[in-house]
């Protein structure tokens, strides 16, 4: 939705009251892509960890470790061509009904220059994701590649030591007192 009303310029010139708010809705959605990089890159990896038993029994089993690789890859990278169909579908009905509540709330006529589906903003969304999980693909399959079968099976048994420095928490907890 923010895509679609921050790229449509037919829309926003129609609508002072939009064209005014227009920034708003680029910073929007330059924030929500920040947050979509972060949360899928920390889901991935989460998930990842879930899979290394497995990962490393097929492995274990005779699998080849660039074979694996690439299948999950192909495995990361299909599932998410699936999610973008999906996202851009429900994308367009909730960008529909979000377009008509705001207009309403704001007492405005759209003269039918807003379109929930408005190309060059599914583009922007379609290239953005598909980038995405090209890059998701590729950390899974360079992680699978650098850790050996072993590692792989063990790793839930390993214990991650946390260094501790005083200085550090020293700081972090002076920034949060004065943050907060």
């Amino acid at each position: 939705m923010f895509q679609t009303m921050a790229m449509n310029s037919e829309f926003t010139k129609d609508n002072s009251l939009i064209s005014s708010i227009r920034l708003v809705f680029w910073v929007g959605a330059i924030l929500l892509s920040f947050i979509t990089v972060f949360y899928i890159i920390y889901a991935n990896s989460f998930l990842l960890t879930l899979r290394r038993k497995e990962l490393g029994m097929y492995m274990m089993l005779g699998a080849k470790k660039k074979k694996v690789a690439q299948l999950l890859f192909i495995e990361t990278f299909g599932m998410g061509i699936v999610s973008i169909i999906i996202g851009i579908l429900v994308g367009m009905l909730l960008a529909s009904v979000a377009g008509n509540f705001l207009m309403n709330g704001m007492e405005i006529s759209a003269k039918g220059s807003y379109a929930s589906v408005y190309t060059p903003a599914i583009l922007v969304t379609a290239i953005f994701f598909l980038i995405l999980f090209f890059i998701t693909g590729l950390m899974n399959s360079v992680r699978l590649l650098r850790k050996t079968e072993l590692e792989l099976i063990r790793e839930d048994e390993t214990l991650d030591e946390v260094k501790k420095s005083k200085t550090r928490i020293i700081i972090m907890t002076v920034l949060g007192v004065l943050l907060v």
